[in-house]
């Protein structure tokens, strides 16, 4: 999977205290911030969308011995079918 990195600009002293009281709570701001813009993603993107990103990032991480076999077993069940279709004809 792929991953960008967001810049953003903040106030340092108000970044500051932010980071000072995360910490008292043993929280982390980069996984606040992970947690939010998750959230907004899940709100604003459309279920379709995130479905067939997530399908692309599954597909992706799969090894490519996985992929060959996959494709190998599409190719047997048409070739199977063809066969069925051809042998059902008059």
């Amino acid at each position: 999977m792929k991953k960008t990195k967001i810049v953003l600009e903040f106030e340092k002293d108000k970044l500051d205290a932010l980071v000072f009281y995360l910490q008292k709570k043993e929280e982390k701001l980069e996984k606040e911030l992970e947690t939010v813009i998750e959230e907004l993603y899940q709100k604003r993107v459309p279920a379709v969308t995130r479905e067939y990103l997530e399908s692309r990032i599954v597909s992706e991480s799969k090894p490519k011995s996985e992929k060959i076999k996959e494709q190998h077993s599409v190719q047997i069940n048409t070739s199977a079918t063809r066969n069925e279709t051809i042998e059902s004809m008059p």
